[in-house]
């Protein structure tokens, strides 16, 4: 916890960050039927990691059954 700071009236005191802890993203697919899962860990969650997150479940599923495909690109 903080120390109290005092600061002027009218003003607010600054206060330190807590960068301790960081963040991670699971994605994951489960396919039963064919005994398939597909998982990454990622530092981001944005349109590249999902896309990335599609086509590994698009490799993963057998071929003639229903997938995913990842999105169009933007570029």
């Amino acid at each position: 916890m903080p120390a109290r700071v005092r600061a002027l009236r009218g003003t607010r005191p600054r206060v330190p960050l807590d960068h301790r802890y960081g963040y991670c993203h699971l994605v994951s697919a489960i396919f039963p039927e064919a005994g398939v899962a597909v998982g990454h860990i990622c530092d981001r969650a944005n349109t590249d990691e999902m896309n990335r997150h599609l086509l590994n479940i698009a490799a993963s599923v057998p071929a003639g059954r229903a997938g995913a495909s990842p999105a169009p690109s933007s570029t």
